[in-house]
């Protein structure tokens, strides 16, 4: 079957199914989204048997074939252990290091591993989703800013040619720039009234 032609969501979806299904006898879904590659449980097995299984016989052999005993040395099997001892303990512990962390490994949980990592993936996400909206309220408002900047410094030169408008208008017809215009309509009302009442 040649997946290409298949939409990949469908196939997903597939595998949710079958993981629920099959969920009574322990099956985990794998993660959504993953990267990984899928390998066949032969080989991982034979890696893991490798490791387990090194033959340490043809390197345990070349160390005692560098054992050297000086002509005039007593060989009694005291020495002979003592110098076996001290050219293979290092190796030895190495070794059994070796195998202590390829049998850690192989209890670690990927799947759990694998979880945590897309859970944070997910959350740096969101986080970085958060700032570019945070930059864009803030964008918003400094261009908004600049507008009514903008459009105060426009006001106020708006106000400044109707200032000068008014005191050539004043002029025009004599009135006092001095007195306020709140005033002078009072005045010109009190006088109109005047003319009234005569």
């Amino acid at each position: 079957m040649n997946s290409e032609k298949i939409n990949p969501d469908y196939l997903v979806e597939l595998q949710t199914k079958f993981a629920q299904h099959n969920k009574k006898w322990g099956l985990i879904r794998g993660v959504k989204g993953s990267r990984l590659k899928h390998v066949p449980l032969k080989v991982f097995y034979k890696m893991v048997d490798r490791i387990m299984t090194a033959s340490y016989k043809k390197k345990i052999n070349e160390m005692i074939d560098r054992i050297e005993f000086s002509v005039g040395e007593r060989l009694s099997i005291d020495s002979i252990r003592d110098k076996i001892r001290e050219h293979l303990t290092p190796y030895i512990n190495s070794a059994t290091r070796e195998k202590k962390i390829y049998r850690e490994f192989t209890k670690i949980d990927f799947h759990k591993m694998q979880e945590e990592l897309i859970a944070d993936q997910k959350k740096l996400k969101l986080e970085r989703e958060n700032i570019i909206a945070r930059k864009k309220i803030y964008a918003e408002a400094i261009n908004k800013d600049v507008e009514q900047s903008k459009e105060i410094n426009n006001l106020i030169s708006e106000n400044e040619k109707l200032r000068l408008q008014l005191l050539a208008i004043q002029k025009k017809f004599g009135v006092d720039p001095e007195i306020n215009l709140y005033q002078n309509a009072s005045n010109a009302k009190n006088n109109q009234i005047a003319k009234l009442k005569k």
